[in-house]
């Protein structure tokens, strides 16, 4: 697990679920509520890392696969945790991308930020894996496991309401 900014107690943040080449990973990074950079700041420093890793299966550079990484921060599974609202509960902002085959429980996010069992996991859209970058990552770092992501345009949503 990549930790960024750890706090000793309860902390606020942001992170994803990425594959390297041996396999998934938690990637954080804990802040408070004066410094919260953003996933597209974070992103930026975890795609060099990514691109760093998967250049040793690849015949691309590190640089080369970070450029074709760069924009593509809501390719894999991310989420925030947030303060809490009411009571003790903190918020834990997510896309429900999370698949058991990533082998990263909702209980392994908590304890990285030290709210387990003081969370409650809110689905936010906006927190969700696009098609798009979805694909461009699999396809840039030759990833073959699948993952979920944001139905893209009305014949998903169509097909995702009549399918089931």
């Amino acid at each position: 697990m990549g930790m960024r900014g750890k706090s000793d107690g309860p902390s606020l943040g942001i992170y994803f679920v990425v594959r390297y080449p041996d396999g998934w990973k938690l990637e954080t990074f804990c802040c408070n509520a004066t410094n919260d950079f953003g996933h597209l700041w974070y992103w930026a420093e975890l795609s060099r890392r990514l691109a760093k890793a998967w250049a040793l299966h690849h015949d691309r550079t590190p640089h080369q696969l970070a450029d074709l990484l760069e924009l593509h921060y809501d390719g894999f599974p991310r989420g925030r945790v947030t303060q809490p609202v009411q009571g003790s509960r903190y918020c834990v902002l997510n896309g429900s991308n999370l698949t058991k085959a990533m082998g990263i429980p909702r209980r392994m996010v908590e304890q990285a930020f030290g709210i387990e069992g003081r969370a409650k996991w809110i689905f936010d859209e906006h927190e969700q894996c696009t098609r798009e970058s979805r694909d461009v990552v699999r396809r840039t770092l030759g990833i073959r496991d699948q993952w979920r992501c944001a139905p893209d345009d009305l014949f998903d949503q169509i097909s995702i309401k009549v399918g089931g």
